[in-house]
């Protein structure tokens, strides 16, 4: 049998996938980077650091299958951009190299929105179409995407939106962090916002296919000192979220770039009170698809499935 390894190194998730020739999953492992209580991210040497440890343990889990290892794909960087770069990524680079080399199989070189992209096809099953819409909404990214796929080797992807200043991820950890909660903290914030019970006491900004977040954040920490409500204000974050992307897309389907189907990844998209609220004002226009949970955070299968699509060339 022969397998495809996929790696990604991100920002605070160490992953490998692998999947068989069939597009199965094999093998899916995760481990999240430890951040110290009251800190609101990593360095990226900190990362770095972190990664390396942890790609030893993760590869050595997939030993007994590893002869049967016929091509790897790596994430080696944020976006499929010239200029796109983090230093997080050389660590899950360096460990594909050093395993293509050893194992004399082809490397592939993909990007982490990548990754999410197929991943978020992948479990969601959709859309089928030839270009589409994606929101990647994340800790490091809050990105509108005009995705077109490509004959077999991935995708060409336009940003036509996103975010002015903070992204989403980084203001639910802000808030979370402010209130006493472990970083990351979107888990825990939702199960705060799950007992709230007004949700409309923070303010969207939105200018275009573009949104801000430092504005509902700087107002979230006044409110916590003035003594808001923590459940109320959980809610209100996850809501803001929301109306910024419901007015977004709208405005973006304004434009001059047409669509009728939209694909949402990465970790925010995931969250249960986003995903309704865009449910209920998007539906009757567009066709929705979400990626699974256990996809819409950081992972390595979409990167694994790139290795595989590239395989066929």
């Amino acid at each position: 049998m022969s397998y495809v390894l996929g790696i990604d190194t991100s920002c605070y998730t160490t992953s490998i996938a692998v999947i068989d020739t069939q597009k199965n999953i094999i093998h899916d492992k995760r481990i999240m980077l430890k951040v110290k209580r009251g800190e609101r991210g990593l360095q990226q040497s900190q990362a770095y650091y972190q990664h390396n440890d942890n790609l030893v343990q993760l590869i050595d889990d997939i030993k007994p299958i590893i002869k049967n290892i016929k091509n790897i794909a790596v994430s080696t960087k944020p976006r499929p951009k010239k200029d796109s770069f983090m230093p997080v990524f050389k660590s899950g680079y360096n460990t594909a190299k050093i395993l293509s080399t050893a194992l004399n199989v082809p490397l592939v070189k993909t990007s982490h929105q990548e990754g999410h992209i197929m991943a978020g096809l992948y479990s969601a099953k959709g859309p089928k179409c030839h270009s589409f819409l994606c929101v990647h909404i994340s800790g490091g990214t809050s990105d509108i995407l005009h995705v077109t796929r490509t004959a077999g080797q991935g995708f060409v992807i336009n940003t036509v939106g996103g975010t002015q200043d903070l992204n989403a991820g980084q203001f639910i950890d802000r808030v979370g962090v402010a209130l006493g909660m472990d970083f990351p903290c979107g888990k825990e914030l939702e199960g705060l916002a799950g007992k709230g019970t007004k949700g409309s006491i923070l303010p969207s900004s939105v200018q275009g296919c573009h949104m801000s977040f430092s504005g509902p954040e700087s107002m979230s920490q006044r409110l916590i000192c003035q003594g808001v409500s923590k459940e109320d204000l959980a809610l209100s974050v996850f809501l803001c979220i929301a109306r910024s992307l419901v007015k977004v897309l709208n405005n973006c389907y304004q434009g001059k770039i047409k669509f009728d189907n939209i694909l949402f990844v990465g970790g925010v998209a995931s969250n249960t009170y986003i995903k309704e609220y865009l449910k209920t004002k998007l539906s009757n226009r567009f066709g929705l698809y979400f990626a699974q949970p256990r996809f819409s955070v950081d992972n390595a299968v979409g990167v694994a499935l790139l290795g595989k699509t590239w395989e066929r060339q």
